[in-house]
């Protein structure tokens, strides 16, 4: 896992399940997982990053292609990302 915390939403991209931040049911293309401002971000698997930048609805996020067909998508991350494209 990249970060120890609670998972708040599940992976779901075939049914609809409830947002509580958005107050709403909608489909989910990622695992939301609660941490603490300053915990580590890791990334799942070795690979080369491939974005690092800001989303206007993810915020601060890194992409990393694993070479293998996937790629992850770090979000919501605070200012001071330490990796590069």
């Amino acid at each position: 896992w990249p970060v120890s915390g609670e998972i708040v939403m599940d992976f779901s991209i075939d049914t609809a399940i409830y947002d509580v931040t958005l107050d709403q049911y909608r489909t989910n293309e990622f695992v939301s997982i609660a941490a603490n401002v300053g915990d580590s971000v890791k990334a799942s698997g070795n690979g080369t990053v491939e974005f690092v930048g800001v989303d206007a609805e993810r915020g601060n996020m890194v992409v990393i292609n694993h070479n293998d067909g996937w790629n992850t998508t770090y979000c919501q991350l605070q200012d001071g990302i330490l990796v590069k494209e």
